[in-house]
């Protein structure tokens, strides 16, 4: 296992050099210059040239490259543009709060109900409530993240007046006051990832109660509720713990919708304002924030694995 971990460990390096370059050329290519929106549609063109040089962008592309990835090995991701040259790192750390905890919020409701409703549904096969079941996650996984948003705005904000529509209170201002502005943005993303934990939930259960070990056990007369909770859901979770992973990443990723529709100060909404000023420190920080953590949690996920069946080895 000890082995396996640096391997990973050491595969991290070329993703991360692999993620740099994409993401340092790929926003140099985009028009637009940092210096000529900074200063405006009024500056003169001696104006842009001085504030460019100020801040380097006038050297060859490969040097900047070269530079930046240096100061990347010395922990330091530069000074943001548009942040009054605050560091990069306290910039993205400053944000990641309220992205985190509608995160791990929405993935712990998401995944605690599409157990629950995926294993009822498998026991129950064809009932009323199975097919219901499956209406509701077939919708969720197909219905777009943004137009959901934008539906319970409308639905709860504007006709109802139940919650703010857009905004957010930090966990320090009362549980009550920071509950109701994240009802809407967890409500989003729970809906799409609970469907996707459901469904599989229910395939892979259904596909266990039919295993010859599953039918051996009730046939030594162990009751259902021990059979279909301790026997059949405990492998249903190595397949549900690589769900659980790729629900984080796609909460991560669905982040930059739902902080923009609810207007959020978390990451996602700093990398839309960040590409739209092109604060080039910020954005390539972000993503390499972003690919640290899901290099991360594939690597928890693979760990879990061994957790859940022992039988795994690396």
């Amino acid at each position: 296992m000890i082995n396996y971990l640096l391997k990973r460990l050491l595969a991290l390096i070329p993703i991360l050099i692999i993620v740099a370059i994409f993401i340092f050329f790929i926003i140099r290519v985009l028009p637009g210059d940092p210096a000529a929106m900074m200063l405006g549609p009024e500056a003169t063109a001696e104006d842009v040239e001085f504030l460019s040089k100020q801040m380097g962008l006038d050297r060859p592309i490969p040097i900047q490259f070269i530079e930046w990835i240096s100061n990347i090995v010395k922990g330091d991701f530069g000074n943001s543009i548009f942040f009054n040259g605050q560091p990069v790192t306290k910039v993205i750390f400053e944000h990641f709060g309220p992205t985190l905890t509608i995160t791990l919020i929405s993935i712990t409701l998401s995944t605690l109900f599409g157990i629950i409703a995926g294993v009822v549904a498998a026991i129950n096969h064809n009932n009323i409530f199975d097919r219901f079941m499956m209406v509701i996650a077939t919708g969720g996984a197909a219905i777009p993240t943004f137009w959901l948003g934008l539906m319970v705005v409308y639905y709860f904000s504007i006709n109802l007046g139940l919650l703010p529509p857009t905004g957010y209170k930090p966990l320090s201002e009362g549980l009550l006051m920071s509950g109701r502005y994240m009802v809407l943005p967890v409500l989003t993303l729970v809906f799409g990832s609970f469907s996707l934990k459901a469904r599989m939930t229910r395939s892979n259960m259904l596909e266990v109660l039919g295993s010859d070990y599953i039918r051996t056990a009730k046939a030594k007369g162990l009751s259902e509720l021990l059979v279909n909770y301790k026997h059949a859901l405990r492998n249903v979770f190595i397949t549900l713990s690589t769900i659980i992973g790729i629900g984080i990443a796609r909460s991560l990723g669905g982040s930059v919708i739902i902080e923009t529709i609810f207007n959020i100060p978390g990451i996602g909404r700093l990398l839309v304002s960040s590409v739209f000023s092109r604060d080039y420190p910020v954005i390539q920080g972000i993503v390499i924030f972003y690919t640290i953590i899901l290099v991360s949690v594939n690597l928890i996920t693979d760990i879990v694995y061994v957790l859940i069946d022992p039988r795994i080895k690396y």
